[in-house]
């Protein structure tokens, strides 16, 4: 779980200072790259930030140290490792009493983990939450005090330009409303146009349809919502505030240059002139999940620049700007990786005077990693014969941990972490996507080398579940593998002795 939160953090921290990047960039040549390019690139970015690809990749050229406070924890495996040495007779456990109120202490006060996870899901929760209750007010005054369209001439200019854009069959309704002050696109599964109640000449409803009509056909609304899904997980990011209000300018900026190149630029005067008539009046709009003429008086001035600028917009290089900015959100997946390599300073071996015993070694390196189950064990010693450390493997979380225990005090000696082959878990057909060569690939992973005897389809009736039971054998074990189809996970593992 710390992993997952540490690199939910750092992949924030890196898609915020790409995007304030981004801004840098948008600042200095606002007037050499359009609004369309810079609005494609934000929704490059709204992957970036919505998409945990951190998950999907294991490189990094920074690694991350994650230590991991020793608990009196053990997830015990499904499959009971048999013929486990007689040396564990030998050495003395520690008592049930002190392990039980170790237990009970560490249950005492919430991991910080817990608690940040608690308080980014409430704060989440409650922006997010806001943000719909604010919409589904705004659609319900928009019901109430809102009427459809009869005049017939702006009927007419709406059939006209929507049979232009190629939306004459779709269902998107017009009204009228006197509590908005600009014309608007809302409704994210039922889209209707709403118009203030304002006189506008059939030329000026022409010029307002297209914009609207563009929001529409681009989605524009989902991505909204979108945004407010980002805003919500991200909260705690300034930056990606800041991305929300300027991406909601540039989208309306991309409207605008899309209806003059429908028109003409000889005609922006006139566009001009018409975005000026919507300012003023009282407004009720929620333009969180809705599109509108005009947000703000600092935003239609800005709009109005780029509208009157004769300067000529780049085209071939935009497309080297995107390029770039893409291939920067893609690498900052591989800025950092994690790491549990090394000694754990912050581990305090608990007192013994005599070797500990097996099952406690377990427990230490489990708890060591943060869970999982032990896959294999081995018992290393010195050159005089004496027990020198347990070299423990565990399975957990797609991850191979690879531990070497203490054999007299407990205390973590290295612990190495490798990824586990993945698969893919929403595929039609689980078994044929699997395979038995990559099943077979994972059960040799596991087992630490070998040769696979035998490798057979299974279905678990209790669990409900299909498994690839493989055997893998090596010159003194024989082992018993079986992988889950659906997630590629071990189901069980077991170690047989050969006679």
């Amino acid at each position: 779980m710390t992993r997952y939160v540490v690199s939910f953090l750092l992949e924030s921290l890196v898609m915020g200072a790409i995007i304030f990047v981004f801004l840098a960039f948008s600042a200095l040549f606002l007037k050499t790259f359009s609004a369309k390019l810079r609005y494609a690139i934000w929704m490059v970015f709204l992957a970036g930030l919505l998409i945990p690809m951190n998950q999907l990749f294991s490189g990094g050229f920074i690694a991350v140290p994650l230590s991991y406070e020793i608990r009196p924890q053990y997830a015990v495996s499904k499959a009971s490792l048999s013929n486990e040495s007689p040396a564990r007779e030998n050495f003395a456990r520690e008592s049930t009493t002190a392990v039980a109120e170790r237990d009970t202490s560490s249950r005492r006060v919430a991991s910080p983990v817990v608690i940040f996870i608690i308080v980014w899901g409430i704060v989440a929760a409650m922006i997010f939450t806001y943000q719909i209750w604010q919409y589904f007010r705004f659609v319900g005054i928009i019901r109430r005090w809102s009427e459809p369209v009869k005049n017939e001439t702006v009927l007419s200019v709406f059939q006209s330009v929507r049979e232009e854009k190629g939306l004459g069959n779709k269902k998107i309704g017009l009204r009228i409303c006197e509590f908005v002050s600009s014309p608007l696109l809302t409704g994210l599964l039922t889209p209707v146009v709403v118009l203030p109640k304002k006189h506008f000449e059939a030329d000026e409803l022409d010029l307002i349809f297209r914009h609207e009509l563009i929001h529409y056909k681009r989605h524009d609304l989902f991505v909204k919502l979108l945004s407010v899904i980002t805003v919500s997980i991200h909260w705690f990011n300034p930056i990606v505030y800041w991305m929300y209000v300027v991406m909601q300018e540039d989208g309306e900026a991309s409207c605008d240059e899309a209806v003059l190149q429908d028109i003409g630029r000889e005609n922006k005067q006139f566009y001009a002139e018409l975005m000026i008539k919507m300012i003023g009046g009282k407004n009720i709009v929620n333009t969180t999940l809705s599109t509108c003429y005009h947000v703000g008086k600092k935003s239609v001035k800005r709009r109005l620049d780029a509208i009157m600028d004769t300067t000529q917009t780049l085209r071939k290089p935009a497309y080297a700007v995107f390029i770039m900015f893409a291939v920067m959100t893609i690498s900052s997946r591989f800025v950092f990786r994690f790491t549990v390599q090394g000694d754990i300073t912050s581990y305090e071996p608990f007192e013994a005077t005599k070797d500990i015993a097996l099952d406690r070694a377990k427990e230490i390196a489990v708890s060591a990693v943060g869970g999982g189950e032990v896959a294999r064990f081995e018992i290393r010693h010195d050159e005089s014969g004496k027990l020198y450390h347990y070299k423990i493997i565990i399975v957990y979380d797609g991850y191979m941990y690879d531990v070497d225990v203490d054999g007299f005090d407990g205390g973590i000696k290295k612990i190495e972490t490798k990824p586990i082959i993945r698969v893919d878990q929403n595929a039609d057909n689980a078994a044929e996507t699997i395979g038995i060569d990559v099943s077979s690939s994972i059960a040799v992973e596991i087992a630490g080398g070998g040769v696979v005897t035998e490798n057979r389809l299974e279905y678990l009736p209790r669990e409900g579940i299909q498994v690839y039971h493989i055997h893998v054998a090596d010159g003194q074990h024989e082992y018993c593998v079986k992988i889950e189809v659906t997630t590629g996970a071990v189901h069980t593992f077991e170690v047989r002795h050969k006679p």
